[in-house]
């Protein structure tokens, strides 16, 4: 497991122009930072250790600060998609890139939300 650090905004410390201060959170180096990679902390007892419970929160916290800094309407998450040619693609790309281990800024995808994006919370 390792870990690294993200910045994101702290939305207890508004400022005069009404945004808010960044803040950095520790969270896991992982994947795209989908619903579904959380889904092993409501099933297994990982949220019993404390480093793990805090880096689990922390992952929480960077995707719908994501979200709500894009003005978007739900939580992203990895899901199927159908392609111009009628096939079925399981796209990876909604995520958020630079925290996530493989996902860069031009491949990163914002244009659906999945109903599946708040499972983990």
């Amino acid at each position: 497991m390792s870990t690294g650090s993200v910045s994101v905004a702290d939305e207890g410390k508004p400022l005069e122009d009404g945004s808010f201060q960044a803040t950095t959170v520790d969270v896991l180096v992982h994947g795209t930072f989908s619903a579904h990679e959380e889904w092993k902390h409501l099933f297994l007892p990982y949220d019993l250790e404390p480093t793990t419970r805090r880096l689990h929160h922390n992952t929480e916290v960077v995707r719908t600060a994501h979200c709500r800094a894009r003005g978007l309407p739900g939580l992203l998450g990895d899901c199927n998609w159908f392609t111009d040619s009628g096939d079925i693609q399981h796209v990876t790309a909604f995520g958020i890139p630079g925290a996530a281990s493989h996902l860069q800024e031009r491949e990163s995808r914002c244009d659906a939300v999945a109903t599946s994006g708040v499972m983990g919370l």
